[in-house]
């Protein structure tokens, strides 16, 4: 429970506030740059990297026993500070549901099978992208470190990793209902997306910082 509500909070703490309100702005500029496509998607782009530094910076501070949400990501090589991000983080999502989306494409069935290796895809992404963003590479989302990471970060890594699906349905639900709603409805989106993002962010690093000496990646 403690976990919970101090990623709750987290969001509103610090800076979190201004963090929350740039997010909402950074949402609005990527839904009316979606307009000119060639533009919409220069801006989606960094945008999204944009999002990814903030998280990996996030799970870092966190990581290190910072109780505050940081200042904004600095940002002075795109490349390194934005792209490279996100390189990361859709690498590894798309290795870590790969199983699953290639068992759904090859069958057709959307059985028990893929349920199970859903579920499985859903348990190894935390702890891949928490190794990839404190060891620094991407081959830190290698079974060999995080199947093993996963069992001895042990009862607090499975209530993280329930909570991050809990949290992740209910912004689908939000963006659902808020779907009709342009304007309006992607501010509020923006700023409840950053504050997930900022919340599951806390998690993981939480779950670094309580589990460091375990995991012994360092």
């Amino acid at each position: 429970m403690n976990l919970m509500s101090e990623a709750l909070t987290y969001p509103l703490r610090g800076s979190g506030k201004y963090m929350l309100l740039w997010g909402a702005v950074l949402s609005v500029i990527a839904s009316i740059a979606g307009f000119a496509p060639l533009f919409g998607f220069f801006a989606a782009l960094f945008i999204s990297g944009y999002f990814c530094a903030t998280y990996f910076t996030i799970v870092e501070t966190t990581a290190v026993g910072q109780s505050e949400a940081p200042q904004f990501p600095d940002v002075s090589n795109i490349l390194d500070d934005l792209l490279w991000p996100l390189f990361k983080v859709v690498i590894v999502f798309i290795l870590c549901y790969l199983p699953h989306l290639a068992y759904l494409l090859t069958t057709g069935n959307n059985d028990a099978l893929a349920t199970f290796l859903l579920v499985l895809g859903l348990i190894y992404f935390p702890m891949a992208i928490l190794a990839v963003i404190v060891l620094g590479y991407l081959g830190a989302m290698n079974p060999m470190i995080v199947i093993p990471s996963i069992f001895r970060a042990g009862g607090s890594y499975l209530l993280a990793v329930i909570f991050l699906g809990l949290i992740y349905f209910l912004q689908a639900t939000v963006a659902e209902a808020l779907g009709g709603y342009f304007i309006i409805g992607g501010l509020v989106m923006g700023l409840f997306g950053m504050y997930v993002m900022m919340a599951s962010a806390r998690t993981l690093g939480k779950v670094y910082q309580d589990r460091n000496e375990t995991l012994g990646w360092l």
